[in-house]
């Protein structure tokens, strides 16, 4: 957290283990992972992923092989709030139709907002009908 309370950085790990692993091996894995400091303090150091990854598995020999970097990107679109529409069914959808002529839809990931009337609801409610 920043002295603004607004979120800095986060971070998380993902280990996943192979069927050959000794158990003292995962044993020290998870210690050191359950040690570890927050993401946060590393990142306030400028240490990246992997310095953090080193000082994890400081005694195995690893080699990363990519690394990828990560965003945020949502997948909502016209169509699938469509879908969504349609899955109210005919008389719910009438009925919002005629409370009040439009149905604002919000994506509850990105809250990108999508606007749904005239035609459009007209063509949802064909679609509707014709299944």
């Amino acid at each position: 957290m920043d002295r603004d309370y607004r979120i800095k950085s986060s971070g998380g790990f993902i280990v996943q283990t192979l069927p050959f692993i000794e158990d003292e091996d995962l044993e020290k894995i998870e210690n050191r992972l359950n040690n570890l400091k927050s993401v946060s303090e590393y990142f306030d150091n400028d240490d990246d992923v992997e310095e953090i990854a080193k000082s994890v598995f400081e005694d195995f020999d690893i080699e990363i092989t990519d690394k990828i970097p990560v965003e945020f990107r949502c997948e909502c679109s016209e169509e699938r709030m469509e879908q969504a529409l349609i899955s109210i069914g005919r008389d719910d959808l009438k009925q919002i139709i005629e409370e009040d002529e439009e149905i604002e839809t919000v994506c509850h990931f990105c809250n990108k907002k999508y606007l749904f009337r005239g035609e459009k609801l007209e063509n949802i409610i064909k679609y509707i009908e014709g299944q």
